[in-house]
C-alpha cells in the first residue's frame, strides 16, 4: 500500500516564531510585568517547540493513502475513511498554505502545520480514487 507523508509547514512555524515576537513587544509597549512577559513568550515557544519536535519525530503526522488519510494529534491516532472524504484542497491564511479535507457532510478538517504543494495534492487525490 503507497502511502504519501506530507511535510512539516516550515512557513507556519516561522510565523507562530514572528507572532510570539511581536506580542512580546507589544506587551512591553503596554508596561507589563517582564516575568509575565517571559512566561507568556517562554510558553508559547516552548509548545511551538514541542509541536515541532513531535512532528520531526514522527510522533505526530500527517498520511495520506488507499483507505483515506491518518493524523496523530495528541496521543490519539485518528482516520478520516476515503468515502467519508470529498476533496482535498489548499487555502492561505496570512501567506501560509494550509492543506484542508472537505468531508461529505460539509465539514473541513484543517491542517495548519503540515504542506501539500500542488504535486502532491494531485498525488493524495490519485490514491484516494
Amino acid at each position: 500500500m503507497r502511502t504519501l507523508a506530507l511535510e512539516v509547514n516550515w512557513l507556519f512555524y516561522g510565523l507562530i516564531v514572528l507572532l510570539t515576537i511581536l506580542m512580546r513587544v507589544t506587551f512591553q509597549a503596554f508596561s507589563l510585568p517582564e516575568g509575565v512577559i517571559q512566561l507568556l513568550t517562554l510558553v508559547a515557544l516552548a509548545s511551538t517547540g514541542l509541536v515541532l519536535y513531535l512532528s520531526l519525530s514522527d510522533k505526530r503526522f500527517l498520511h495520506v493513502d488507499k483507505a483515506g488519510v491518518s493524523y496523530k494529534c495528541g496521543f490519539k491516532t485518528r482516520y478520516l475513511h476515503r468515502e467519508q472524504i470529498a476533496s482535498i484542497k489548499c487555502c492561505s491564511w496570512l501567506l501560509v498554505d494550509i492543506p484542508v479535507v472537505q468531508l461529505t457532510d460539509g465539514k473541513q478538517v484543517y491542517f495548519v502545520s503540515w504542506r501539500i504543494d500542488e504535486q502532491a495534492r494531485s498525488k493524495a487525490l490519485a490514491l484516494l480514487s
